[in-house]
Protein backbone atom coordinates (compact mmCIF):
# COMPACT_ATOMS: atom_id res chain seq x y z
CA UNK A 1 0.00 0.00 0.00
CA UNK A 2 1.29 3.48 -0.94
CA UNK A 3 1.91 5.34 2.33
CA UNK A 4 0.32 8.47 0.80
CA UNK A 5 -2.75 6.83 -0.77
CA UNK A 6 -6.16 7.88 0.68
CA UNK A 7 -6.63 4.57 2.50
CA UNK A 8 -3.08 4.70 3.90
CA UNK A 9 -3.54 8.30 5.05
CA UNK A 10 -6.73 7.33 6.87
CA UNK A 11 -4.97 4.42 8.57
CA UNK A 12 -2.04 6.68 9.50
CA UNK A 13 -4.41 9.21 11.09
CA UNK A 14 -6.14 6.53 13.16
CA UNK A 15 -2.85 5.13 14.42
CA UNK A 16 -1.60 8.65 15.14
CA UNK A 17 -4.68 9.45 17.23
CA UNK A 18 -4.10 6.28 19.29
CA UNK A 19 -0.41 7.19 19.61
CA UNK A 20 -1.30 10.68 20.87
CA UNK A 21 -3.72 9.28 23.46
CA UNK A 22 -1.12 6.83 24.80
CA UNK A 23 1.57 9.52 24.72
CA UNK A 24 -0.52 11.93 26.81
CA UNK A 25 -1.36 9.17 29.25
CA UNK A 26 2.30 8.20 29.71
CA UNK A 27 3.35 11.82 30.19
CA UNK A 28 0.60 12.44 32.74
CA UNK A 29 1.04 9.33 34.89
CA UNK A 30 3.58 9.27 37.74
CA UNK A 31 6.46 6.88 37.10
CA UNK A 32 5.24 4.05 39.40
CA UNK A 33 1.91 3.97 37.57
CA UNK A 34 3.74 4.05 34.24
CA UNK A 35 5.59 0.92 35.26
CA UNK A 36 2.30 -0.73 36.22
CA UNK A 37 0.88 0.29 32.83
CA UNK A 38 3.86 -1.21 30.98
CA UNK A 39 3.63 -4.51 32.89
CA UNK A 40 -0.12 -4.59 32.19
CA UNK A 41 0.24 -4.20 28.43
CA UNK A 42 3.22 -6.55 28.04
CA UNK A 43 1.11 -9.75 27.76
CA UNK A 44 -0.92 -8.10 24.99
CA UNK A 45 2.29 -6.96 23.28
CA UNK A 46 3.67 -10.50 23.38
CA UNK A 47 0.46 -11.81 21.86
CA UNK A 48 0.42 -9.21 19.08
CA UNK A 49 4.13 -9.69 18.41
CA UNK A 50 4.21 -13.49 18.66
CA UNK A 51 5.86 -13.86 15.24
CA UNK A 52 8.45 -11.25 16.14
CA UNK A 53 9.04 -13.05 19.42
CA UNK A 54 9.75 -16.26 17.53
CA UNK A 55 12.18 -14.32 15.35
CA UNK A 56 13.84 -12.99 18.50
CA UNK A 57 14.27 -16.49 19.97
CA UNK A 58 15.84 -17.78 16.74
CA UNK A 59 18.12 -14.74 16.51
CA UNK A 60 19.30 -15.26 20.09
CA UNK A 61 19.98 -18.98 19.62
CA UNK A 62 21.94 -18.37 16.42
CA UNK A 63 23.89 -15.40 17.80
CA UNK A 64 24.73 -16.86 21.21
CA UNK A 65 26.05 -20.43 20.78
CA UNK A 66 25.04 -22.77 23.58
CA UNK A 67 21.80 -20.92 24.35
CA UNK A 68 18.87 -23.35 24.24
CA UNK A 69 15.29 -22.47 23.31
CA UNK A 70 14.16 -22.03 26.91
CA UNK A 71 17.00 -19.65 27.80
CA UNK A 72 16.55 -17.77 24.53
CA UNK A 73 12.83 -17.43 25.24
CA UNK A 74 13.59 -15.91 28.65
CA UNK A 75 16.07 -13.45 27.11
CA UNK A 76 13.49 -12.52 24.47
CA UNK A 77 10.85 -12.00 27.16
CA UNK A 78 13.11 -9.69 29.19
CA UNK A 79 14.29 -7.90 26.04
CA UNK A 80 10.71 -7.02 25.06
CA UNK A 81 10.12 -5.64 28.54
CA UNK A 82 13.33 -3.59 28.38
CA UNK A 83 12.61 -2.25 24.90
CA UNK A 84 9.07 -1.27 25.92
CA UNK A 85 10.40 0.61 28.93
CA UNK A 86 13.10 2.14 26.71
CA UNK A 87 10.46 3.80 24.54
CA UNK A 88 8.35 4.86 27.52
CA UNK A 89 11.28 6.30 29.47
CA UNK A 90 12.68 8.06 26.39
CA UNK A 91 9.30 9.69 25.77
CA UNK A 92 8.98 10.83 29.37
CA UNK A 93 12.57 12.01 29.85
CA UNK A 94 12.69 13.94 26.58
CA UNK A 95 9.90 16.05 28.07
CA UNK A 96 11.76 16.34 31.40
CA UNK A 97 15.31 17.43 30.49
CA UNK A 98 16.46 18.12 34.06
CA UNK A 99 15.47 14.58 35.07
CA UNK A 100 17.13 13.18 31.95
CA UNK A 101 20.45 14.74 32.99
CA UNK A 102 20.16 13.07 36.39
CA UNK A 103 19.16 9.66 35.05
CA UNK A 104 21.91 9.34 32.41
CA UNK A 105 25.39 8.67 33.83
CA UNK A 106 28.37 9.35 31.56
CA UNK A 107 31.90 8.29 32.64
CA UNK A 108 34.53 10.99 33.09
CA UNK A 109 36.72 9.43 30.39
CA UNK A 110 33.94 9.86 27.81
CA UNK A 111 33.34 13.47 28.85
CA UNK A 112 37.07 14.27 28.71
CA UNK A 113 37.41 12.80 25.23
CA UNK A 114 34.37 14.69 23.97
CA UNK A 115 35.58 17.96 25.48
CA UNK A 116 39.07 17.62 24.02
CA UNK A 117 37.80 16.81 20.54
CA UNK A 118 35.07 19.44 20.64
CA UNK A 119 37.52 22.12 21.81
CA UNK A 120 39.70 21.31 18.81
CA UNK A 121 36.66 21.36 16.49
CA UNK A 122 37.35 17.77 15.49
CA UNK A 123 34.45 15.96 13.81
CA UNK A 124 33.12 13.04 15.86
CA UNK A 125 31.13 9.94 14.94
CA UNK A 126 29.41 8.29 17.90
CA UNK A 127 28.57 4.74 16.84
CA UNK A 128 25.96 2.88 18.84
CA UNK A 129 23.26 0.20 18.59
CA UNK A 130 19.62 -0.43 19.49
CA UNK A 131 20.83 -1.45 22.93
CA UNK A 132 19.62 -0.03 26.23
CA UNK A 133 18.32 3.49 25.55
CA UNK A 134 20.04 4.90 22.48
CA UNK A 135 17.86 8.06 22.45
CA UNK A 136 18.88 9.28 25.89
CA UNK A 137 22.63 9.57 25.35
CA UNK A 138 22.08 11.64 22.19
CA UNK A 139 19.81 14.02 24.08
CA UNK A 140 22.19 14.14 27.05
CA UNK A 141 24.86 15.38 24.63
CA UNK A 142 22.49 18.01 23.25
CA UNK A 143 21.56 19.23 26.73
CA UNK A 144 25.26 19.50 27.62
CA UNK A 145 25.77 21.85 24.68
CA UNK A 146 27.43 19.57 22.14
CA UNK A 147 26.45 20.07 18.46
CA UNK A 148 24.77 16.72 17.81
CA UNK A 149 23.00 15.47 14.69
CA UNK A 150 21.39 12.03 14.67
CA UNK A 151 20.97 9.98 11.50
CA UNK A 152 17.47 8.49 11.60
CA UNK A 153 15.32 6.37 9.33
CA UNK A 154 11.90 7.45 8.20
CA UNK A 155 9.09 5.73 10.12
CA UNK A 156 6.28 4.02 8.23
CA UNK A 157 3.71 6.43 9.72
CA UNK A 158 4.63 9.98 8.55
CA UNK A 159 2.55 11.64 11.28
CA UNK A 160 4.32 9.79 14.08
CA UNK A 161 7.64 10.33 12.29
CA UNK A 162 7.07 14.10 12.27
CA UNK A 163 6.06 14.17 15.93
CA UNK A 164 9.00 12.05 17.12
CA UNK A 165 11.53 14.14 15.21
CA UNK A 166 9.98 17.35 16.55
CA UNK A 167 10.57 16.01 20.07
CA UNK A 168 14.15 15.11 19.15
CA UNK A 169 14.81 18.61 17.82
CA UNK A 170 12.93 20.50 20.52
CA UNK A 171 15.89 20.28 22.90
CA UNK A 172 18.29 21.61 20.27
CA UNK A 173 19.45 18.54 18.36
CA UNK A 174 19.45 18.06 14.59
CA UNK A 175 18.04 15.16 12.57
CA UNK A 176 19.42 13.91 9.25
CA UNK A 177 18.06 11.17 6.99
CA UNK A 178 20.51 8.50 5.90
CA UNK A 179 20.55 9.78 2.29
CA UNK A 180 21.52 13.36 3.23
CA UNK A 181 25.23 12.71 2.79
CA UNK A 182 26.14 16.27 1.76
CA UNK A 183 24.48 17.77 4.84
CA UNK A 184 26.12 15.18 7.09
CA UNK A 185 29.50 15.95 5.52
CA UNK A 186 29.03 19.69 6.05
CA UNK A 187 28.11 19.05 9.68
CA UNK A 188 31.30 17.04 10.22
CA UNK A 189 33.44 19.64 8.44
CA UNK A 190 32.14 22.22 10.91
CA UNK A 191 33.31 20.07 13.83
CA UNK A 192 29.93 18.58 14.70
CA UNK A 193 29.02 15.24 16.27
CA UNK A 194 27.08 12.69 14.22
CA UNK A 195 25.19 10.03 16.19
CA UNK A 196 24.69 6.80 14.24
CA UNK A 197 22.91 3.51 14.93
CA UNK A 198 24.95 0.98 13.00
CA UNK A 199 23.12 -2.28 13.77
CA UNK A 200 20.53 -1.89 10.99
CA UNK A 201 20.04 -3.71 7.70
CA UNK A 202 21.25 -1.53 4.84
CA UNK A 203 20.71 -2.53 1.22
CA UNK A 204 22.20 0.24 -0.94
CA UNK A 205 25.95 0.76 -0.67
CA UNK A 206 26.42 -1.82 2.08
CA UNK A 207 29.11 -4.40 2.71
CA UNK A 208 28.30 -7.94 3.87
CA UNK A 209 30.32 -8.69 6.98
CA UNK A 210 30.03 -10.70 10.17
CA UNK A 211 27.64 -9.50 12.86
CA UNK A 212 27.07 -11.74 15.88
CA UNK A 213 28.34 -14.76 13.98
CA UNK A 214 26.36 -14.33 10.76
CA UNK A 215 26.86 -12.27 7.58
CA UNK A 216 24.83 -9.06 7.64
CA UNK A 217 24.57 -6.16 5.19
CA UNK A 218 26.05 -3.19 7.06
CA UNK A 219 26.77 0.42 6.21
CA UNK A 220 30.48 1.28 5.69
CA UNK A 221 29.58 4.93 6.37
CA UNK A 222 31.79 5.24 9.46
CA UNK A 223 35.00 4.27 7.67
CA UNK A 224 34.10 6.48 4.71
CA UNK A 225 33.54 9.52 6.93
CA UNK A 226 36.73 8.85 8.86
CA UNK A 227 38.75 8.62 5.66
CA UNK A 228 37.20 11.71 4.09
CA UNK A 229 36.89 14.07 7.06
CA UNK A 230 39.21 12.60 9.68
CA UNK A 231 36.23 12.06 11.99
CA UNK A 232 37.11 10.46 15.32
CA UNK A 233 35.08 7.32 15.97
CA UNK A 234 33.68 6.61 19.44
CA UNK A 235 31.66 3.37 19.92
CA UNK A 236 29.41 3.88 22.95
CA UNK A 237 26.22 2.36 24.33
CA UNK A 238 23.74 3.55 26.96
CA UNK A 239 22.56 0.59 29.04
CA UNK A 240 20.00 0.31 31.80
CA UNK A 241 21.07 -0.28 35.39
CA UNK A 242 18.09 -0.15 37.69
CA UNK A 243 16.53 3.31 37.56
CA UNK A 244 19.42 4.93 35.68
CA UNK A 245 21.10 4.62 32.29
CA UNK A 246 24.87 4.30 32.12
CA UNK A 247 27.05 5.03 29.10
CA UNK A 248 29.76 2.46 28.38
CA UNK A 249 32.58 2.91 25.89
CA UNK A 250 35.12 0.65 24.22
CA UNK A 251 37.50 3.57 23.71
CA UNK A 252 38.26 5.33 20.45
CA UNK A 253 38.07 3.17 17.32
CA UNK A 254 40.90 3.76 14.84
CA UNK A 255 40.24 2.45 11.31
CA UNK A 256 43.10 0.70 9.52
CA UNK A 257 43.94 1.24 5.85
CA UNK A 258 45.92 -0.91 3.42
CA UNK A 259 45.27 0.85 0.11
CA UNK A 260 42.53 -1.61 -0.86
CA UNK A 261 39.44 0.58 -0.41
CA UNK A 262 36.83 -2.18 -0.71
CA UNK A 263 38.77 -4.45 1.61
CA UNK A 264 39.35 -1.63 4.10
CA UNK A 265 35.64 -0.81 4.20
CA UNK A 266 34.82 -4.46 4.88
CA UNK A 267 37.49 -5.02 7.52
CA UNK A 268 36.81 -1.83 9.48
CA UNK A 269 33.05 -2.30 9.31
CA UNK A 270 33.41 -5.86 10.60
CA UNK A 271 35.66 -4.65 13.42
CA UNK A 272 32.99 -2.15 14.48
CA UNK A 273 30.34 -4.87 14.27
CA UNK A 274 32.52 -6.94 16.58
CA UNK A 275 32.64 -4.13 19.15
CA UNK A 276 28.87 -3.62 19.08
CA UNK A 277 28.32 -7.39 19.12
CA UNK A 278 30.41 -7.68 22.29
CA UNK A 279 28.20 -5.09 23.99
CA UNK A 280 25.07 -6.95 22.86
CA UNK A 281 26.34 -10.28 24.17
CA UNK A 282 27.16 -8.59 27.48
CA UNK A 283 23.60 -7.22 27.74
CA UNK A 284 21.50 -9.59 25.59
CA UNK A 285 18.24 -8.69 27.34
CA UNK A 286 18.62 -5.04 26.28
CA UNK A 287 18.96 -5.43 22.50
CA UNK A 288 16.21 -5.23 19.89
CA UNK A 289 16.17 -8.90 18.87
CA UNK A 290 12.70 -8.51 17.37
CA UNK A 291 13.87 -7.12 14.03
CA UNK A 292 15.36 -9.22 11.24
CA UNK A 293 18.91 -7.89 11.19
CA UNK A 294 20.12 -10.60 8.80
CA UNK A 295 17.87 -9.98 5.80
CA UNK A 296 18.84 -10.99 2.28
CA UNK A 297 19.64 -7.98 0.17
Amino acid sequence: MDRYSPSACTAHRRVFVAYCVVKRLLLALPEPLCRVFVHTILPCARLLLHRRQRTAVLNIMQSMPGTDARAAGEIARRALETVTWTFVSALRLLHRPALLLRRVRVPDEVVRTLNELHAGRRPILIVTAHLGNWELFAQWLVLRGYPVAAIVRRMSNPLIDRDVNAVRERLGGTVFREHEVSRIGAWLRDGGIVYLLMDQHIAAGSVRVDFLGRPAFTTPFVTMMHKRFGARVLPDVCVRRGAVWVVETSGEFIPEYTGDLRGDLQRNTERLNGILGAFIRRYPDQWLWLHNRWKDK
